[in-house]
């Protein structure tokens, strides 16, 4: 078969040429945790990391869908289980490619799931792009099927479309084969599993494949060998980009709760912060921006939440010094209209805030001299932290 992205887009994903190919180096070795082979033998695998957790988590939610039922890690490992052995009888096999042309949520997750359990590749698309862009990126990833939502199907390809479910049980139900599982792959830090798009703003997208030494790699940076102690967080950008994609095994190791949104906005993700007392946020430092200039964002009671992570692009000192400063919940609304009048300023010199045990985390009596330029106004006193893990 051919090939589904441009040669040159091998070595740049970090993936040989040919098998006969010298491995890539994995890390200095003072990086914590299993280095070389034991890196890709501890459940190494996107379907493998999702089995543990599924033993370890078993009924606990790890996604809950915009409708509010939950997609348990059990049920995430036997759905997926399912789907895979029906994605099969219509041809995937290992190093097929499956292109998915949906928006988030539980028909993508499970979908890439079920896809890397056959050691085939998905090619996430994502369902934003226009029609003409996503006619290139299917051609260019040229999969062997495709699984889209209604009104994004291709007309010139084997396609599978798929309604939005009402409820877990009803995810795939016509492509599921109930109580069946494909067969376990053998560990190979050389398969491919993902084509990942870039978004295409100077120019038509490229793709990027991903392997299983790729996300093997990410996931030891990013969480070691360590299970557990995932927060509750919000999951709103698109499923075919980067972060999902390549961090998945990672959120699945965490044995954390992701809440989907299908479409981000910043007042819906401070509606559901508050709402549902999450206590992580995670996003691409423009998404923090914009929460924060929200007019209305004294009126939230954010109190719950302890960490923010910010990933995709540099965080400036500013905004990481405004997400990590203390903001009252119950200003005086003088205060309030002062702080909204400053969210219009690209940039302005504010009084710092500090919650203390005496105040309660309520704005203090008085403005503290000191003062801190920032990019807007002091908010969450958090532990922020770039996607590394690394403290900002």
């Amino acid at each position: 078969m051919r090939r589904p992205c441009a040669r040159s887009s091998r070595p740049a994903a970090g993936v040989p040429e040919v098998a006969a190919r010298p491995a890539l180096p994995r890390g200095p070795p003072s990086l914590p945790g299993p280095s070389g082979a034991a890196l890709y033998d501890a459940a190494a695998m996107l379907g493998a990391t999702l089995r543990e957790a599924a033993n370890r988590f078993d009924d606990a939610p790890a996604y809950v869908s915009e409708l509010g039922w939950p997609l348990s890690y059990a049920f995430l490992d036997r759905a997926s289980d399912e789907l895979a052995s029906g994605l099969a009888r219509h041809g995937v096999t290992e190093g097929s490619v499956v292109a998915l042309v949906q928006p988030p949520g539980a028909e993508y997750l499970v979908a890439y799931l079920a896809i890397a359990k056959l050691g085939a590749i998905t090619a996430g698309v994502n369902s934003r792009l226009t029609a003409g862009e996503r006619a290139i990126v299917v051609d260019r990833a040229d999969p062997v099927l495709v699984l889209a939502a209604p009104g994004l199907a291709p007309t010139d390809r084997d396609t599978v479309e798929v309604d939005a479910a009402a409820g877990a049980d009803a995810l795939f139900a016509e492509l599921r084969v109930r109580d069946a599982a494909p067969p376990a792959l053998a560990p190979n830090p050389d398969r491919a599993v993902a084509i990942i798009f870039t978004s295409g703003t100077t120019g038509a997208p490229k793709g990027a494949l991903y392997g299983e030494r790729q996300l093997s790699f990410i996931t030891e940076t990013d969480v070691g060998d360590t299970w557990g102690a995932g927060g509750r967080g919000v999951t709103g950008t698109s499923f075919a980009h980067l972060g999902f994609m390549t961090k998945l095994p990672g959120n699945l190791q965490r044995g954390g709760t992701h809440l989907i949104m299908s479409r981000w906005s910043a007042r819906g993700a401070l509606e559901v912060i508050a709402r549902e007392r999450l206590n992580t946020v995670a996003g691409v430092p423009t998404q923090l921006a914009l929460m924060l200039r929200d007019p209305d964002f004294d009126d939230f009671d954010l109190d719950s939440v302890a960490l923010i992570i910010a990933g995709g692009g540099p965080i400036t000192p500013g905004l990481a010094e405004e997400a990590r400063s203390g903001s009252g919940r119950s200003c005086p609304p003088a205060t309030r209209a002062r702080r909204r009048a400053s969210a219009s300023a690209p940039r302005t010199t504010i009084p710092t805030r500090t919650r203390s045990s005496a105040s309660g985390g309520r704005c203090p009596a008085s403005s503290s001299s000191s003062s801190t330029t920032t990019t807007g106004r002091s908010r969450l006193a958090t532990s922020v932290r770039s996607a590394s893990g690394r403290p900002r």
